[in-house]
């Protein structure tokens, strides 16, 4: 519970009030930006959004019990009448309200603020850090997809006054996101997990990306540190390059400062492997999850954990729902339902998983990837690239790009008749319930929007 005096914020946040006096006393955790979880006491924050504007319910939120309401000076004036009566607190920009909200908790707070960003592997990442940390510290991490300018401050706002740590999950689409993010948040320790090719068409290049996901040390100081994934190219090149903040890398060479070693995997594709003299046993499938979960291991070497809680807490993850997660369907055979989001790197390391892992016959049923831009195209095909032609036996797609995915596996010498292009969940549903067997494997990835889990449901 985080509580505020009014009259702290008055002149931070430049507030005008309605209605309402200054020794007001309010938790942040009542904050809600969706008027359907109003209840009673709750403080309402009407965001501006592309398809609504949360100001057309401040009237309900007060309806349904909320104790005040946030409000733009602009709409408070255009709608005087209606609104002059309610207790509100008035401000120039409601998101940015919410923001230096967020913000003056951080300021006020002594907790360690780790940020984690990449182009995938982050939220797995983020999930490790905070299961280590959370052996010896009150911990609070992003949920699900809370990693944008609305959701990180969300975040901080819901958390305990207690809270020790923060592990703060950071997403992109354009440049300049991420720099306000860490503004908000100041993070005291930063982790890049990789530089794919996710959101590639608003920066042009891996090199664009690379300085997009650069902007989370705009902040550092020489007490500040930035762990890197030395397997990464780029990464690695900005490991050597001189800055007045620690680096830490980690991976497979033996030059970096975390050293990965005796890597091995179950049938399962789940990995085990060395690092600093802790062995960790993953419970989680896909060896790009040994990247992901040295992050943990490296948090907590930097925080203090003891080595065996380290292991203990990295073992125990088993992962979120819709990230590479086995399901044995009642016919017998294994589905690996990785529905939950796609890039080319993300395919990449789900191919190698079911070209890995033990099964009759395999099966890929991928979607399209979004925010490719002018890359779309080759991106699919890159894709095909990933597929080991020997061992899978039907590569089923859907959707405008991904049939480029078919187009190219046909051209590298794949039978034309194990490729089928589908536009509909239905005819997907009709081909995979007649090809699946008990002890076969199936592949279910695709993007966010695509919602491939649909699937799940007919088969």
């Amino acid at each position: 519970m985080k509580k505020i005096l009014l009259n702290d914020i008055i002149e931070r946040l430049d507030l005008k009030l309605n209605n309402m006096t200054h020794d007001l006393i309010f938790d942040t955790n009542l904050i809600a930006i969706d008027s359907r979880q109003i209840k009673s006491q709750s403080i309402f924050m009407p965001i501006v959004g592309d398809r609504f504007d949360g100001h057309e319910f401040i009237v309900e939120s007060f309806q349904k019990g909320a104790q005040f309401s946030f409000c733009s000076i602009d709409y408070f004036m255009k709608y005087r009448e209606l609104l002059k009566d309610l207790p509100l607190i008035l401000v120039e920009d409601t998101l940015n309200a919410l923001q230096e909200l967020a913000k003056y908790i951080i300021e006020e707070s002594n907790a360690i603020v780790i940020a984690v960003t990449g182009s995938t592997g982050k939220t797995t990442s983020k999930d490790f850090v905070f299961q280590v940390l959370s052996q010896k510290f009150n911990t609070v991490k992003t949920k699900g997809n809370f990693n944008n300018h609305i959701g990180m401050p969300l975040t901080i706002l819901n958390s305990d006054e207690d809270t020790q740590v923060f592990v703060l999950e950071m997403g992109m689409n354009h440049f300049g996101e991420i720099d306000r993010l860490v503004e908000i948040a100041k993070p005291d320790i930063a982790i890049i997990t990789n530089i794919g090719s996710s959101h590639i068409e608003n920066f042009g290049s891996r090199e664009g990306i690379l300085k997009a996901k650069m902007e989370i040390v705009n902040y550092f100081t020489k007490d500040n540190i930035l762990i890197l994934n030395g397997e990464d190219t780029l990464l690695r090149k900005s490991y050597n390059e001189n800055s007045d903040y620690r680096k830490i890398d980690y991976g497979y060479d033996n030059e970096v400062d975390f050293q990965i070693t005796n890597v091995e995997s179950d049938t399962n594709y789940c990995h085990n492997y060395m690092i600093d003299n802790i062995k960790i046993e993953l419970s989680i499938p896909g060896k790009h999850n040994v990247l992901n979960s040295a992050n943990g291991v490296i948090a907590g070497k930097l925080l203090g954990i003891d080595d065996q809680l380290i292991q203990k807490a990295i073992c125990a993850y088993s992962g979120e729902k819709m990230r590479l997660s086995l399901e044995m369907s009642p016919k017998g055979y294994l589905i690996i339902n990785d529905a939950y989001n796609a890039s080319p790197d993300s395919m990449k390391s789900s191919l190698e998983m079911i070209d890995n892992i033990v099964g009759k016959r395999k099966v890929v049923f991928l979607g399209d990837m979004f925010e490719m831009g002018e890359f779309a195209i080759d991106g699919h095909r890159q894709v095909a690239e990933y597929i080991n032609l020997d061992n899978v036996d039907l590569c089923i797609t859907i959707g405008s790009m991904a049939k480029h995915i078919g187009i190219r596996l046909i051209e590298r010498g794949f039978d034309e008749k194990k490729v089928r292009h589908i536009h509909n969940f239905d005819q997907a549903a009709s081909l995979l319930n007649d090809f699946l067997k008990s002890g076969d494997v199936l592949l279910i990835k695709g993007s966010r929007g695509m919602a491939m889990e649909t699937i799940l449901n007919k088969i």
